[in-house]
């Protein structure tokens, strides 16, 4: 059996190019934005690397256009629930290094 795991993909809103709601289908998410796309493709391939089935993904786009904010906490609480829940890893990428953050639900 596969061993469980959640994909947390975000982006930053675009508003001069109309860029400013995500959709919240995941696929259609993927379609609007690269920056998910990139880190939908990121997270699949280390997924299959590593023989990981994923259960659930969730997408955000954050409201700041150059920074982050606290709404990004309800996503993420969200996708947590949902890790919790598969008993799942939490995956997402983080650009500060461009690196691929993997957490294990201890519980």
């Amino acid at each position: 059996m596969k061993r469980k795991a959640v994909g947390f993909y975000w982006t930053l809103p675009v508003p001069w190019a109309g860029f400013a709601k995500l959709p919240e289908d995941i696929e259609r998410a993927a379609q609007a934005s690269r920056t998910i796309r990139c880190q939908r493709a990121l997270i699949h391939r280390y997924a299959a690397e590593n023989g990981l089935e994923i259960v659930h993904e969730a997408a955000f786009l954050e409201v700041e256009p150059d920074r982050g904010s606290e709404f990004i906490e309800g996503a993420l609480e969200k996708a947590a629930a949902k890790y919790r829940q598969y008993r799942a890893m939490l995956l997402f990428v983080d650009f500060s290094g461009v690196l691929l953050v993997v957490l294990e639900c201890g519980g």
